[in-house]
């Protein structure tokens, strides 16, 4: 073995190590007799047992359940799982090295807490997909009912999200846009003479104030519930669309052992939710749809200045400013 393969396998091994640790930690402190607790990883499942040891094996006959399960098997891992009446929280803590799962969680569990296992500087993220069921109900549309008896808590500090796979026409999520209807005249021709605008020859200055401009107009009255951050694969958004949301409501943070969480409700002000751009771009271009004959020439370059616009990626070279100096991402502000 070379020394760079030798050096390159202790280096994994660390990192092994440390995740297994905090894993193991995250765990001992979730957990506790009135909770269920699946580990989703590919970590050594015996490594992973070793850290869960805790008080509980002197306190206690039995610790509290614990499974652990792959995300390619964590379906079945919670469909096999047997619970009291007194156990009521299911927890499902992720490592940091899982990218994405699914399930369906049954109306037995009181509560759900999906919790990603990673340390704070950690900006990775773990997408939860929004068709993924607790209590027969969609987390892309958790919040767009009342829950009395259940409650979900995302640890969105440490990067949990839900992805939005596709935006449903005359779904709740289809209000990301403005539909037709909703422009007035002076509206609809403004956007028209902005589009045309595009058409010109601009610099990047401009480019990114008349996209601006447009994203204005077409997010309209919904701008203020959004919310929205970036990244390069899309954006996160809070769910508010259609509820009387002060923006300026103090978002209520739950502490859990794998940071701040919160729970979703009807007045939730944390953007939990990841839209991926080309979702984003084909609902646009379906509500967009009446001006299509002033779009479909400038469509393809037209998402990468909204995506530039908000990751600052282009503007780096267009503005002649050095390689990793980032330029703030836009926000919509009411």
């Amino acid at each position: 073995m070379s020394r760079w393969s030798a050096d390159s396998t202790v280096v994994a091994s660390d990192t092994e190590s440390i995740e297994t640790r905090l894993v193991g930690k995250v765990t001992r402190d979730e957990r506790d007799r009135h909770s269920i607790t699946i580990v989703v990883s590919a970590l050594p499942k015996k490594r992973l047992r070793e850290e869960f040891k805790s008080r509980w094996s002197i306190k206690l006959r039995a610790p509290p359940p614990t499974h652990v399960s792959t995300a390619e098997d964590l379906q079945e891992t919670i469909d096999n799982v047997k619970c009291t009446s007194k156990q009521t929280t299911l927890n499902l803590l992720v490592s940091s090295e899982v990218p994405e799962i699914s399930f369906n969680v049954p109306s037995n569990f009181e509560t759900l807490k999906i919790l990603r296992c990673a340390s704070k500087r950690d900006k990775g993220r773990l997408f939860v997909d929004g068709a993924s069921t607790y209590h027969n109900v969609r987390l892309d549309r958790w919040e767009a009912h009342r829950h009395k008896n259940h409650a979900l808590i995302i640890g969105y500090q440490r990067g949990v999200r839900i992805r939005l796979a596709s935006i449903v026409p005359n779904s709740t999520w289809a209000k990301i846009v403005r539909a037709q209807d909703e422009f007035s005249s002076s509206e609809q021709e403004d956007l028209r003479m902005l589009f045309e605008k595009l058409s010109t020859n601009l610099e990047w200055g401009e480019v990114k104030g008349t996209v601006a401009a447009i994203l204005s107009l077409v997010v309209g009255t919904y701008k203020s519930a959004m919310g929205i951050k970036t990244d390069d694969g899309g954006i996160d958004v809070r769910y508010a669309f259609g509820l009387a949301v002060a923006t300026s409501a103090k978002m209520s943070t739950i502490a859990t052992a794998a940071g701040p969480a919160v729970m979703l409700g009807a007045v939730s002000v944390a953007a939990v939710y990841f839209i991926p751009w080309d979702s984003l771009f084909d609902y646009l271009k379906i509500s967009l749809s009446w001006l299509w004959d002033k779009i479909c020439k400038l469509w393809e370059r037209f998402k990468c200045w909204v995506q530039n616009l908000f990751t600052g990626a282009e503007a780096e070279k267009a503005e002649g400013k050095p390689q990793g100096q980032m330029v703030r991402p836009m926000k919509f502000s009411p």
